[in-house]
C-alpha cells in the first residue's frame, strides 16, 4: 500500500471565523509570494531607431539581455487579448519572435494600453519615413488551421 504525505495545517480549536481567516491569509499570502516571483517588468523605448526593451525587474534566479531591434529586422507585429493575458509579438526577418504578456488579471498601473494604441500609428509613419513595410499579423484565432481546428 503506497505512502502519502499530506501537508496538514493545524489551528487550534478556537472559533471557526477565526480559522477560515487563518486559512484565507495563509492562501493570499502563498498567492502573493507567487504573483511577485513569476513577474518581470519592462520598459519599452521607440524611436526612429529602433524598438529597445530594458529589463526593470527580471524573473527570479533570470539573467535576461536587453532587447535592441532596428525597424529593419522587424516582419510584423500582433496584439491579442486572451482570458487574464494581453499578448504583444513581434517577428523578425530571421523567423525569431519575441513575445511580451501582459498579465490582466490582477493589471500594474502601467501605459500598456495607451502604448497599444499609439503602436500602429508609429508604424505607418515609420514605414512612410524609412520606406519598410512592417505589417500587422493576424491572430491565431482567425488563422485557417485554427479555423480549420474548430470546425473539427
Amino acid at each position: 500500500m503506497p505512502l502519502f504525505l499530506f501537508s496538514v495545517i493545524s489551528l487550534p480549536n478556537y472559533n471557526s471565523f477565526i480559522q477560515y481567516l487563518t486559512i484565507l491569509i495563509l492562501f493570499l499570502a502563498f498567492f502573493m509570494i507567487c504573483d511577485l516571483v513569476s513577474r518581470g517588468t519592462v520598459r519599452i523605448f521607440v524611436d526612429s531607431t529602433g524598438f529597445k526593451v530594458v529589463w526593470t525587474r527580471q524573473f527570479l534566479f533570470s539573467k535576461y539581455p536587453n532587447i535592441d531591434l532596428g525597424w529593419d529586422r522587424i516582419i510584423d507585429f500582433n496584439h491579442f487579448e486572451d482570458r487574464g493575458l494581453e499578448r504583444f509579438k513581434l517577428t523578425l526577418t530571421n523567423n525569431q519572435q519575441y513575445v511580451f504578456y501582459k498579465y490582466t488579471l490582477l493589471p500594474p498601473n502601467d501605459d500598456f494600453a495607451k502604448f497599444m494604441e499609439e503602436f500602429p500609428t508609429l508604424i505607418n509613419q515609420t514605414n512612410e519615413e524609412l520606406n519598410l513595410e512592417i505589417n500587422e499579423g493576424q491572430s491565431e484565432y482567425l488563422s485557417n488551421s485554427f479555423q480549420w481546428a474548430l470546425v473539427i
